[in-house]
């Protein structure tokens, strides 16, 4: 047996994109986003051993998929590190390969150990990819063994869009070269006695990654398996939010519109998390959580971690006001009623209206709002509180505009006649008196005793002889008359004393009647 000793420890990164629609299988949708090779790490020991221990390649970061391969001369089983899972072992004789995967977490060991049963000679390296399907990566794989030199390995069935791996040991035996199937790419090719390779084809196929035959230039024992790494889905879109606005408190009912959805998709509101009732390809429902008032962006991430987001596409707002009541709740229409308004939610530079007329407001307080009413027709008048954000309270029905009374109006005074010289005490009858009404006899006031909507009693003061109209007016000066509804009589003669008091019942009596 020939022995060859090489000590190298080795990491490559690359950042070649590989453009979609390659050479395995055409492609017919482009669901799928493209798969890169993030970076390569390698370890050809310095001797024979049972413990690799291959450094995690560079730059990889959180849901990078990770494939492993250890090409081994013999060894018995083989014992991965905690986190890998195993692909597949496929054997000739002592010619062994071993492959792994592992999807990254956000903070990965500087290295990870593999043991096998027995001291032997052997390579190994992973392989980083971008853009692996992070939740299901493996997509099926296949293997075989030969000892000539057509290394074919068998086709995979895929049930996603997917790309290709080739893995390979030879014979420590071996001393010549390999050529890779069309739009395969080498990543490692190393040797320590036992040699192993490892190459891929990075565009996305579907439907069968055909069989791959890697020619080697001579005939030897070989092991190689083709793996499948499933593409990871486009990323998801957001267009819209439904309704694009909810309380603050929360439990505003939605729809997130888009396209790429995936089961267990989760929403974030400005940071606070949508509370998800169902999930399709286009259409995400749920429930709002407490936020803070102000427009926020949505983001849909997918179990896959691809995120989209629809930005500025909800607001949340403060609960609009509410009005519960006015005190006074009535006022002349005139306006100038100092009132208080009650309610919740006012915000500075609330702004009311009764039934359309403008409060002018002297105070605001969350609870309460203080102001003087301006002019309205009388009504019953609705009470509105806007916002400065727009939202507005309502109490209905709850202030009344009261317009002017009826002027009084006068219909007889009883007696209707009395002295000159007044003191005659009279009624007068009518309608729409008001407590303070006065009321005037031609000009000269009446003492007033009583008043009662329909009857003022009082006294007259003295005026000339002569029929005169009664006035009423009330405190607010409105009044009513009733046209020479009484009359001023001079006072009738007086007959003092008769002299002489007696005489014939034949007459001819000279008599002096004496008074005024």
């Amino acid at each position: 047996m020939r022995t060859r000793w090489f000590a190298s420890l080795s990491t490559v990164v690359l950042t070649v994109t590989i453009a979609l629609g390659g050479t395995v299988v055409p492609y017919q949708a482009n669901a799928a986003g493209p798969v890169t090779l993030r970076s390569t790490s390698t370890l050809t020991p310095a001797a024979a051993t049972n413990t690799y221990t291959i450094p995690t390649p560079a730059g990889v970061v959180a849901n990078d998929v990770m494939v492993a391969a250890l090409s081994l001369n013999g060894g018995g089983a083989v014992t991965a590190p905690t986190g890998w899972t195993l692909i597949r072992n496929t054997n000739k004789g002592s010619v062994r390969l071993w492959s792994y995967y592992r999807v990254a977490g956000a903070s990965e060991p500087a290295s990870y150990t593999w043991k096998s049963g027995q001291v032997v000679a052997g390579v190994a390296g992973i392989a980083a990819y971008i853009g692996v399907d992070p939740l299901n990566p493996l997509n099926g794989s296949s293997g075989a063994t030969g000892s000539n030199n057509k290394a074919t390995a068998p086709a995979v069935t895929l049930t996603a869009p997917s790309v290709a791996l080739l893995l390979l040991t030879i014979d420590g035996t071996f001393s010549g070269s390999v050529t890779y199937p069309a739009g395969f790419t080498q990543r490692w090719a190393l040797v320590n006695y036992e040699r192993g390779y490892v190459a891929d084809n990075l565009s996305i196929g579907t439907g069968t990654l055909p069989a791959a035959t890697i020619n080697l230039s001579a005939n030897d024992a070989w092991s190689v398996q083709q793996v499948a790494l499933r593409a990871i889905g486009s990323a998801p879109t957001v267009t819209s939010i439904t309704p694009n606005s909810g309380l603050v408190a929360g439990g505003t009912a939605v729809t997130v519109t888009g396209t790429g959805f995936q089961t267990g998709a989760t929403v974030s509101f400005g940071g606070s998390a949508l509370t998800v009732s169902t999930v399709t390809a286009t259409s995400i429902t749920g429930t709002t959580t407490a936020h803070a008032a102000g427009t926020v962006n949505v983001v849909v991430t997918n179990p896959d971690a691809q995120t989209g987001a629809c930005t500025g596409c909800f607001t949340y707002v403060a609960p609009g006001p509410t009005v519960s009541s006015v005190t006074p709740n009535s006022g002349p229409a005139t306006g100038g009623t100092s009132v208080s308004v009650a309610g919740t939610g006012f915000q500075p530079g609330a702004t009311v209206s009764f039934g359309g007329s403008a409060l002018t407001v002297s105070t605001v307080t969350a609870t309460s709002i203080t102001g003087t009413t301006s002019a309205h027709a009388a009504a019953l008048v609705n009470v509105v509180v806007t916002n400065p954000d727009s939202q507005s309270g309502t109490c209905a029905g709850c202030f009344t505009y009261i317009g002017p009374p009826p002027p009084p109006t006068v219909t007889s005074v009883t007696p209707n006649s009395g002295s000159t010289s007044g003191g005659t005490a009279v009624t007068i009858g009518g309608t729409g008196f008001q407590a303070g009404t006065t009321a005037s006899f031609g000009g000269s006031a009446l003492t007033v005793s009583t008043v009662s909507s329909t009857a003022i009693t009082g006294t007259t003061t003295a005026h000339a002889a002569g029929a005169v109209a009664v006035t009423v007016t009330n405190p607010d000066s409105q009044t009513g008359s009733c046209a020479a509804c009484f009359t001023y009589l001079a006072p009738g003669p007086t007959v003092t004393s008769v002299a002489p008091s007696g005489g014939s019942t034949l007459g001819g009596t000279s008599v002096t009647v004496t008074g005024t």
